[in-house]
């Protein structure tokens, strides 16, 4: 949490910060990214983006079979 002016609200921005990649297989919990808060060029503030399920990895005929899915619709 952060203490502000009324007047300083409006200046508050967020950008979301994402890792390039994640290899699979992703555990809920496992750390995504996160969300920085800024008023001003100052970092106010911080939280992580957590995935929020198990994400399993993908076998080749899991992926060929999803693609070939896809190409029929």
């Amino acid at each position: 949490s952060c203490v502000l002016k009324k007047s300083e609200i409006r200046g508050v921005s967020s950008t979301a910060e994402y890792e390039k990649s994640v290899p699979a297989p992703v555990k809920a919990g496992d750390r995504l990214g996160r969300i920085v808060y800024k008023l001003g060029d100052r970092e106010i503030g911080s939280r992580d983006v957590l995935a929020s399920e198990n994400v399993e990895k993908i076998s080749f005929w899991g992926f060929f079979l999803r693609m070939l899915a896809k190409m029929s619709l």
